[in-house]
């Protein structure tokens, strides 16, 4: 499903910083977390004065807006009439939104969520030591000309709060502009909800849930109640938690009561949550990484022991397969050849797998001895390898038990030498490190 509007009425953008000019698609084309983190970048741009994009005939800055079906286009900043573009009628849109805010904080519902906030607050000793204002001119330090009104204002320890109570629509240039205000004032804005959607969430809804590390948060009868018997600010939060698959990232709704000290106030950012989604994602993605890069090494791994069980012929169904997956270990950076045909290679690889298992791997040799003779006189440089995974495993001492004459004793202390001394002779295959440290990690 698009989320964007296939012929908008602004059809390219400039990219201010560079000089660029894209299809507006390329900002729009997104899904409903990265379009409402985009939305609010871009309007926080305009609200500080330092656009980011601009329309490609008429160099107004744009923002993008979304249509009533919820697909996104851009809009002019000042519609002047002088682009080709047009993208709103004659009334003001700041004008209209101003109304319709204003009208929605004098209706009752909101008084009444007003009541409720105000009741959590003064049942926390945290928030009552200090004067609770509804509805107070909260005047700016820095400006002393800008000022708003927020719904409630408290302090939690040294940083002053607004709670904002949202019943309707909240217009992502307000959100913007009001966060703007109270950063400057080293404050922090807070939304209360009464309600939300969790199957059709409204525009709004989504643009403070996925700006707000994806958290929201509602009053209700039951948290009040519960702050009056706790002595504690008892909210309810909805956060996602999200999933690693193959397929990418999943969100997963999750909802609890919580107390207000149960949270991470980031004055800087301009945000308050319960749960850390943007750390569990980082986490679910790395956790998903090392599980693919685990079925990745098996299977590399498998094929060998399959090659062998086969008695080595190369069939097609094996070209098909180490196709694969030279591709996929090719992209985590590993450097291994194309084609597994070359003996060289695969004398290397069985060499090691032997040393893993304890028994031979990949040739006709009877015992593991005959292996290791076989490193020293035909592949010096895996030599390092060879020992490391030969200790790691546990296998020494079945070298040692197969070593019937010596042989290997005598070479294991020239090895050591050797390599103590820098031969290059002896010196480790650099161009097998990646390979190495992807099937062995552990070593």
């Amino acid at each position: 499903m698009r989320n964007y509007v296939e012929k908008p009425f602004i059809e390219e953008i400039l990219v201010l910083r560079t000089g660029e000019i894209v299809p507006s698609s390329v900002f729009l084309e997104r899904d409903c977390r990265n379009i409402s983190i985009i939305r609010k970048e871009l309007r926080a741009a305009i609200c500080r004065g330092e656009p980011l994009v601009a329309c490609a005939l008429c160099s107004v800055p744009v923002y993008p807006i979304a249509s009533k079906l919820k697909n996104h286009y851009f809009r002019h900043v000042e519609e002047d009439g002088r682009c080709p573009y047009h993208t709103r009628g004659e009334k003001n849109q700041d004008q209209i939104n101003a109304l319709k805010y204003h009208c929605l904080k004098e209706g009752q519902p909101h008084k009444e969520m007003k009541a409720m906030v105000i009741d959590s607050l003064e049942s926390d000793p945290i928030f009552s030591s200090r004067p609770i204002d509804m509805e107070k001119r909260w005047k700016g330090t820095i400006n002393p000309k800008s000022w708003r009104v927020p719904d409630v204002k408290a302090w939690y320890n040294a940083i002053p709060i607004a709670f904002e109570v949202q019943l309707s629509t909240t217009f992502l240039n307000v959100v913007v502009e009001r966060e703007q205000f109270y950063l400057n004032e080293k404050g922090l804005i807070f939304w209360i909800f009464k309600s939300i959607d969790l199957e059709d969430p409204r525009l709004f809804q989504q643009d403070l849930f996925y700006n707000n590390n994806s958290n929201i948060f509602i009053v209700d009868a039951e948290t009040v109640a519960k702050s009056r018997a706790k002595c504690r600010f008892f909210l309810r939060c909805y956060y996602h938690v999200p999933t690693y698959s193959e397929n990418g990232i999943s969100d997963n709704w999750k909802t609890e009561i919580i107390c207000f000290d149960q949270l991470t106030l980031d004055v800087q950012n301009q945000q308050v949550y319960f749960f850390d989604y943007k750390k569990a994602c980082q986490e679910a993605i790395q956790c998903g990484e090392k599980r693919r890069i685990e079925h990745l090494r098996d299977a590399y791994e498998q094929f060998w022991y399959d090659l062998d069980k086969a008695s080595q012929k190369l069939t097609d169904e094996m070209d098909t397969r180490y196709a694969v997956l030279y591709r996929e270990v090719k992209e985590l950076g590993i450097n291994i050849p194309a084609s597994y045909h070359d003996r060289r290679y695969q004398s290397t690889i069985f060499i090691l797998l032997s040393a893993k298992n304890g028994k031979v791997i990949g040739f006709e040799h009877k015992y593991l001895i005959q292996v290791a003779h076989l490193a020293y006189d035909s592949y010096k440089k895996i030599l390092w390898y060879f020992g490391m995974v030969l200790n790691f495993f546990g296998h020494k001492r079945v070298v040692e038990i197969e070593d019937k004459t010596g042989k290997w004793k005598s070479r294991t202390d020239e090895i050591r030498r050797k390599m103590s001394e820098k031969n290059p002779e002896f010196i480790r295959d650099s161009q097998y490190e990646s390979l190495f440290k992807f099937l062995f990690p552990m070593i």
